[in-house]
């Protein structure tokens, strides 16, 4: 470890005094760095002594590329730690000591007239990034276009409890709900507003890589694969960010975006290995934030009975869990940044239940459930896996645990927007390892739209899974919703539709120049954090 210090300084001071390509290639490859990794760092036209001059910018290492600035197209970490700074929600969550309090943002205030209906009070004077005003209309074209089945948007479980928006007056709304819907406060802590005008006169593929918002950063250019550039929205509502420009870098090798950070290329990375992290702690002007988070990273499988597929039987999904090590995966590849879950849920949820049992490691239960499935010489599963941070790491790791048992994971490593899209359209094989957030710390945000049939996430069917994630969202009854939840999590474990692996601990690389806390629910607002010299 300290050998590869001693290397990565002596990068960096090579980076400073300038070098040849082919000098600087040579030392990468010293380092063993691959080729693509040092390119990028070469082609970044940035040496650091010129970064550390510019004190109000900052540069974001990413481990994948946004898949649309549409903010109601996409739900993805990454693509809304990118949006969120663009667009604004009419309410928001404010953390102080691991817990939150739902506050004001673009709504003044929120009350209920009955049970079904919710007014909420608007800002006045707020202006969109083009100067078009935000009103009600704005919000009532927001809902209705993720309600609208046609658009399918993969946020539309988020908000499936509303039946629709009334418009009482430019800054006056109501929201209708269908029946009860005890969520709406924090659906709308996660809802971006987008412009009705704008998106009329310019259409969806415009605004997809054209995005105005009413946020504290304005968007300024998007080169696919490479970076995006915000600058600072000097109107804002809220009060001018003290970031002035924020370029989001695309660099998905964790050598590269690490060695990023190391020549000030970047001053805050994402998914920070956890091998790498002592030795970035250990450097005099960089640190390591981390914190556990909502976020569960867990095998969905495909168990949709005309699917064709193995994992269509519960024997062999059973099995799956069984052969699994989570206590080895937790320490060997997290080194113990992380806690084991059993299941999707995690103590901060409301409807989380302490007495639903995990799959422990057996594997003379995982071959026995195998052979009652009719594969006593094991079974091939394909196995989906995004490009992006440790997931090609886990996912051999898992197969690993996995063939010990006669489950033979054929890995098909694929873009992340590839396997967003696969997962949306129920066509991804047998296995993903995927991870999930909500946002919510409700266990609505996770069960719903994993769980429930009718949503493009879910694959997976079951009337009594449906009965009750329905009734568990149409009560305001909050002892009622966790007995409902409690039931809903018991059949979960016996259906065993997904696998769940640990709750995460996010890694983040920062430079000490960046004042920034993380936060529990992983979003990457800019305007809370600042820059020195």
């Amino acid at each position: 470890m300290e050998q590869g210090t001693q290397d990565q300084r002596s990068l960096n001071e090579l980076l400073r005094a300038g070098l040849s390509r082919r000098e600087f290639l040579q030392h990468c490859g010293r380092l063993g760095l691959s080729l693509p990794a040092a390119a990028v760092l070469l082609s970044a036209g940035t040496r650091a002594g010129a970064a550390a001059q510019q004190t109000t910018a900052l540069a974001v290492g990413l481990t994948y590329d946004v898949t649309t600035l549409d903010a109601t197209m996409q739900y993805d970490a990454q693509t809304i730690n990118v949006y969120g700074n663009i667009y604004d929600t009419l309410l928001r969550k404010v953390w102080a000591n691991g817990e939150f309090t739902i506050e004001p943002h673009l709504a003044e205030s929120i009350t209920t007239i009955d049970d079904t209906t919710w007014e909420l009070k608007l800002r006045s004077g707020v202006k969109f990034h083009n100067g078009d005003e935000f009103t009600g209309e704005d919000v009532r074209f927001t809902v209705q276009r993720v309600l609208d089945p046609a658009v399918a948007s993969p946020q539309f479980s988020n908000i499936s409890g509303y039946d629709h928006v009334e418009v009482v007056d430019p800054y006056t709304i109501r929201i209708i709900t269908k029946q009860p819907f005890p969520l709406v406060p924090i659906t709308l802590c996660n809802l971006r507003i987008v412009p009705a005008k704008y998106f009329e006169q310019n259409g969806a593929e415009h605004v997809a890589a054209n995005p105005v918002g009413t946020g504290p950063y304005r968007f300024v250019e998007w080169v696919r694969g490479d970076h995006l550039t915000l600058e600072a929205n000097q109107g804002y509502w809220n009060g001018a960010p003290g970031i002035s420009s924020v370029v989001f870098r695309i660099i998905p090798e964790d050598a590269t975006r690490i060695a990023a950070l190391q020549t000030a290329n970047a001053d805050l990375i994402l998914a920070v290995p956890p091998i790498n992290a002592p030795a970035l702690e250990a450097t005099p002007d960089l640190t390591v934030a981390k914190t556990l988070i909502e976020r569960i990273s867990w095998i969905e499988l495909q168990a949709l009975p005309d699917s064709g597929r193995p994992t269509a039987k519960r024997e062999v999904r059973q099995a799956i869990a069984y052969a699994l090590d989570r206590d080895a995966l937790i320490e060997g590849l997290l080194l113990g940044n992380g806690e084991k879950v059993a299941t999707m849920l995690t103590p901060k949820h409301l409807g989380y239940s302490p007495d639903i049992p995990g799959y422990e490691f057996d594997l003379d239960k995982a071959k026995g459930l195998l052979s009652e499935a009719g594969y006593p010489d094991g079974v091939e599963l394909e196995f989906m896996v995004g490009t992006g941070g440790q997931s090609k790491e886990y996912a051999e790791a898992i197969a690993g645990q996995l063939a010990k048992a006669g489950i033979t994971a054929r890995i098909n490593l694929v873009e992340s927007a590839v396997l967003l899209a696969g997962w949306q359209k129920h066509d991804f094989g047998d296995m993903i390892l995927g991870t999930w957030t909500s946002n919510t710390f409700d266990a609505d945000g996770t069960l719903y739209p994993l769980f429930h049939s009718d949503t493009v996430w879910s694959n997976y069917s079951n009337p009594e899974m449906d009965r009750l994630l329905d009734e568990a969202r149409s009560t305001l009854d909050t002892a009622a919703r966790e007995q409902l939840y409690k039931q809903a999590l018991q059949i979960l474990h016996d259906d065993m539709p997904g696998v769940p692996l640990w709750e995460q601990m996010a890694l983040y690389g920062l430079s000490k120049r960046l004042q920034w806390q993380p936060r529990p629910d992983q979003e990457l607002f800019l305007v809370e954090a600042s820059l020195s010299g």
